[in-house]
């Protein structure tokens, strides 16, 4: 009888977002004959609980650093201190990540040995490499986002060295990736997926307290820079010279210092405080979304997350930029529309559109949920990472453990 491969999954995450939920999913779909799952994590979020829920192996190990304890000046002092570090003296930096990390590395040194993990899979943070290579395991390192402060070239060199294989969530994650050093010719493509459901939908109108005819747009997700909601907020300012009963809410936590503040002066300035509500984090997001009239995804950087995939399944019509390869993902005009990011004009009109135009609406959330179901199930999505995880056994596990 074959063995199962064990297969040790590292989530450095803070609060529980999209990455915990995606990783959740994979694991709930994921061939228990084959595979035996443990899972990492540095916070005590409600994922640990349902990991344990689904009979998963969890392991918790604070750090002094990614926690969510830690007050907020405090992490800004050590994490600039070490990214500073990082660019004056780069090939440091594993000394740097072991110092501070020392707790976690320790940890997941002991599990790695002691549970006879055969594939260490990371789904973000350098410390983990720093920490991990070098005992005989190969290292799947999965990209879920595009910017990371502090990365330098030594670090992009060192992961090549030591990462046995890369995985992206999109090609527009593997090339900005690829611009930064790392080697994008060992790159699978795993998409996101997500559970096949139906939504149901909160009365956002009775929720914000404003008339029903008035038509809702809404942006959805963390309030960041790379996020650019002051593109949304211009734009909706020309939306109202044309539909002066619309109404936009942007529910999110606000997370980039300062930010918040400079997108509410941004609505003062512009007089449209009565049209624009900002709600803050709201773990009912998926029911908002289901109840708003159009989502707006205004990012700068490549906007295909879960909130697309929540979007069609929600059968909400979609506006999304068009940046890196999410016309890959987004076919322009049939399950979604794509703006130019920065184009105030072309986000306005196609709001306008998919308001005016119900016929135009109605095809792209059917296009929409046709394809999530076909292309972007958590069932397909996961049978893709189980191929890369037997990938990786073929290549290097068997070589290393060819002893019975």
């Amino acid at each position: 009888m074959q063995r199962k491969i064990t297969v040790l999954i590292v989530e450095t995450g803070n609060h529980g977002g999209g990455s915990f939920e995606s990783v959740y999913q994979n694991i709930r779909n994921l061939d228990r004959d084959r595979f035996k799952p443990i899972l990492f994590y540095l916070n005590a979020t409600p994922y640990v609980q349902k990991m344990r829920n689904l009979g998963v192996e969890v392991h918790v190990v604070g750090d002094i650093l990614y926690n969510n304890r830690i007050p907020d000046i405090l992490k800004r002092i050590i994490v600039g201190s070490n990214w500073g570090l990082g660019r004056i003296f780069p090939k440091l930096t594993p000394i740097y990540e072991w110092v501070i990390h020392l707790r976690p590395i320790l940890a997941l040194r002991r599990i790695v040995r002691s549970k006879n993990v055969n594939i260490i899979h990371m789904v973000r943070n350098f410390f983990c490499l720093v920490g991990l290579k070098g005992l005989g395991v190969p290292i799947l390192s999965y990209f879920r986002s595009f910017i990371i402060s502090g990365a330098n070239p030594f670090m992009a060199e060192y992961s090549n060295r030591h990462v046995t294989q890369y995985v992206a969530y999109s090609g527009g994650v593997r090339d900005y990736w690829g611009h930064v050093g790392v080697d994008t010719t060992r790159f699978e493509i795993v998409h996101n997926g997500i559970e096949i459901e139906d939504i149901p939908a909160l009365d956002v109108w009775h929720w914000i307290g404003i008339d029903r005819r008035r038509p809702i747009v809404g942006c959805i997700g963390t309030v960041k820079v790379n996020r650019t909601y002051d593109f949304m907020i211009k734009s909706f300012a020309r939306i109202l010279r044309e539909e002066p009963e619309a109404f936009l809410i942007i529910v999110g936590k606000w997370l980039d210092r300062g930010l918040g503040e400079k997108l509410e002066q941004l609505v003062r300035d512009l007089g449209i405080e009565s049209s624009v509500k900002f709600h803050g984090g709201d773990p009912r997001g998926k029911e908002i979304i289901a109840g708003l009239d159009i989502l707006s995804i205004p990012y700068r950087v490549e906007p295909y997350g879960r909130i697309l995939l929540e979007a069609w399944l929600a059968k909400t019509p979609v506006i999304a930029t068009r940046v890196g390869h999410i016309d890959k993902i987004i076919s322009h005009n049939k399950d979604g529309v794509l703006v130019e990011h920065g184009d105030e004009e072309d986000m306005a009109q196609a709001v306008l559109k998919v308001w005016r135009d119900k016929a135009f609406a109605e095809n792209l959330v059917t296009e929409g949920r046709r394809t999530v179901e076909n292309r972007f199930s958590i069932y397909r999505c996961t049978k893709d990472l189980e191929a890369v995880y037997e990938k990786i056994k073929e290549t290097y596990w068997n070589r290393i453990h060819s002893n019975p």
